[in-house]
């Protein structure tokens, strides 16, 4: 599955029949409650990928992602609770990489069905990703941006 998704075999009608999105969503929650933490990292590689495809579609063709809304943004707890410290470091880095995805999705949507926003509550996960990154600037530099976003 995950080949497939890498080299964009499903068109985003498919997506959809298939519920990909909605069924990676749901894995996802289901390993950070069990703690799996290696398959977290390959699923949160499935999610950049599509995450990835879909930011390619946003400007072009908002309407063809905007039944996808509420899968893609689904993700954007989990993503937060996967930036805490007890996660392997390579872990955070894909988790910050598909929170930024996300808020640029969201960014860039003209149709928004609904409003992703950081609260209080996120900031604990936020700067310890902030804080244990020392030697990992990109992933710093993505905190950054998600606590200026917040505060916007």
């Amino acid at each position: 599955m995950r080949v497939l998704i890498a080299k964009r075999a499903f068109t985003l009608n498919e997506l959809k029949d298939l519920k990909i999105l909605k069924n990676t969503n749901a894995i996802i929650y289901s390993m950070l409650e069990n703690q799996q933490e290696q398959s977290l990292e390959i699923m949160m590689d499935i999610l950049h990928d599509l995450l990835s495809q879909l930011n390619d579609l946003v400007i072009p063709s908002e309407e063809a992602i905007v039944h996808h809304a509420d899968e893609i943004f689904n993700n954007f707890e989990p993503c937060i609770h996967l930036l805490n410290i007890q996660f392997d470091i390579s872990l955070v880095e894909k988790a910050s990489q598909c929170l930024i995805q996300i808020l640029q999705l969201f960014a860039q949507s003209k149709l928004k069905r609904r409003d992703i926003f950081f609260t209080e509550a996120h900031f604990p996960y936020l700067l310890s990703a902030l804080k244990h990154s020392s030697h990992r600037p990109l992933i710093q530099k993505r905190m950054l941006k998600c606590i200026y976003w917040a505060l916007i």
